[in-house]
């Protein structure tokens, strides 16, 4: 008699979908994220048990009909796709589509990242992870590998440094939490079954992503300005209206409490509806205006 033993590898699948604000005040943020994405993929690839892994960016302008549920493409070489798929191997490591180490994937977030600056002014995060989420182009079926797959589970991280605006009606406020002025109401303002633009639409939407029973094995994390970084920042554009947030100096004066931005100051306005569907999907929400991003991936 002969007795075969064969080694399963337990690993876990994760989609991970990075929304990136392209508005025209996000080129020291988006530098900042892809200076940190070393650290991110390192979690990813030392995690225990090993994680295989999928890397998505979209952005925010959903507008733009060229960009709207679009995945950002990267190319190396002569391959090119659009995102990152990485494999855990049996004596450690993993392997990916970007080339034979994880430089590569590194250099293939980089591309996918840079989404530049030049999208719309109205940031609608929650809807643009909406519509890459939808696309049927986007999803695994069972003639093409894409980057949703059905028995992954699913991770969404916002970079913005603007609250959401996927909302209606748009309202002002007596202090703006987005700027320039204040374009979503309150929740209870939006309230109904069913109504769109309210975050526990899109709440009810990313935890039935994966059918009913399974919530948990989705969730959306945001880096931006959180309730913690809630201090008096100055107005991009003048307007008068008090604005919170979290402010970082471009050189090394301190940021100034309200008033008008004189070009020397990387302003980011609170992120309260990200950080809302992120407490309520189990994720976590980090400061867009620290250096280190890591946290983000923490409840991975």
């Amino acid at each position: 008699k002969q007795c075969d033993a064969f080694t399963q590898l337990p690993v876990r699948k994760v989609d991970i979908l990075w929304v990136v604000d392209s508005s025209g005040s996000m080129a020291p943020k988006q530098a900042r994220l892809a200076s940190n994405f070393q650290g991110f993929i390192n979690q990813l690839v030392t995690a225990n048990p090993p994680i295989d892994f999928h890397i998505a960016v979209t952005s925010t302008d959903s507008d733009d009909a060229n960009a709207r549920g679009k995945l950002r493409p990267w190319t190396l070489g002569t391959t090119s796709e659009n995102y990152i798929s990485c494999t855990p191997m049996m004596g450690g490591g993993v392997t990916c589509n970007t080339g034979p180490n994880l430089t590569t994937a590194v250099q293939a977030f980089g591309q996918m990242s840079a989404v530049g600056i030049n999208g719309s002014a109205s940031e609608r995060g929650l809807y643009a992870a909406y519509l890459a989420l939808t696309e049927p182009t986007n999803i695994t079926t069972p003639v093409f590998d894409r980057f949703i797959r059905e028995d992954a589970a699913l991770y969404v991280v916002i970079v913005s440094d603007e609250d959401d605006a996927s909302c209606t009606p748009m309202t002002r406020q007596t202090t703006c939490t987005a700027d320039p002025g204040c374009r979503c109401a309150p929740d209870n303002s939006l309230a109904g079954a069913g109504t769109w633009g309210s975050t526990a639409y899109f709440t009810r939407f990313l935890e039935t992503y994966k059918g009913y029973g399974n919530s948990e094995s989705v969730a959306l994390a945001a880096i931006i300005a959180t309730a913690d970084d809630e201090q008096p920042v100055p107005s991009q554009f003048g307007d008068p209206t008090p604005h919170v947030g979290c402010c970082r100096a471009l050189g090394a004066g301190a940021c100034p409490d309200g008033g008008v931005n004189d070009g020397g100051f990387e302003i980011s306005y609170s992120g309260s509806r990200y950080e809302k569907v992120a407490s309520d999907t189990g994720g976590v929400a980090v400061s867009i205006c620290q250096q280190d991003f890591s946290g983000a991936l923490s409840s991975l």
